[in-house]
């Protein structure tokens, strides 16, 4: 059965995959958690207990960066056919995007491997080097992704906007650490969903 699925892996379906795996591992360490006030603190509060909530917490930020450090593998071939097709007009975004993806995949797994609590200043700069990996995506789509559906652009700069925004009302104490957090986090991970439908459309005349 594993052999068949994995056979018949897609960007698409690998994209399913990783989104399915980070919500429920992420709400199942939520749910499970020892410490019903863990919201009051930061997001990365879940990986700091003695106890299976944190282990699935912790799992699943290792187990998601590896998922998408292969995923880069799927992002890089659809980007080449794109590019031979003359679709994707910048021949180098293969293996700049891809990168950025190996690079983003490397971080999360980081913010697993290293908790909060066992090493602050690691467990925040990977946290941060994930997020610019994403705002880098988002940035540099214009140059990285020219040929792609007008629509897929819209949909960035509404992700980018939403970031922004989110940070200004961080800052102004409109939200919580812990809110801010799980903002940011979701917002990547949508805009990985959203984008590999733009990729898996890209070129089609309908």
């Amino acid at each position: 059965i594993v052999y068949l699925s994995v056979s018949r892996m897609t960007t698409q379906r690998m994209s399913s995959l990783l989104m399915a795996f980070i919500v429920i591992g992420t709400l199942t360490a939520m749910i499970t958690t020892s410490d019903p006030q863990w919201w009051e603190v930061h997001f990365s509060q879940l990986g700091t207990f003695d106890d299976l909530s944190s282990w699935v917490f912790n799992g699943t930020l290792i187990a998601g960066g590896l998922l998408v450090t292969t995923f880069a593998v799927y992002i890089a071939n659809d980007l080449e056919r794109l590019a031979e097709e003359g679709i994707l007009k910048n021949p180098r975004a293969p293996r700049t995007v891809s990168t950025l993806f190996v690079i983003m995949g490397i971080m999360l797994a980081f913010v697993g491997i290293v908790p909060v609590d066992v090493n602050l200043l690691i467990h925040n700069l990977s946290a941060t080097g994930m997020a610019l990996m994403f705002l880098a995506l988002l940035i540099g789509g214009p140059r990285f992704f020219r040929g792609m559906p007008r629509t897929y652009f819209l949909s960035a700069w509404a992700f980018l906007a939403a970031t922004i925004a989110s940070v200004v009302l961080f800052v102004v104490t409109y939200f919580s650490l812990t809110a801010f957090e799980i903002i940011v986090f979701a917002l990547i991970f949508g805009w990985i969903a959203v984008f590999i439908r733009f990729l898996g459309v890209a070129g089609q005349k309908d």
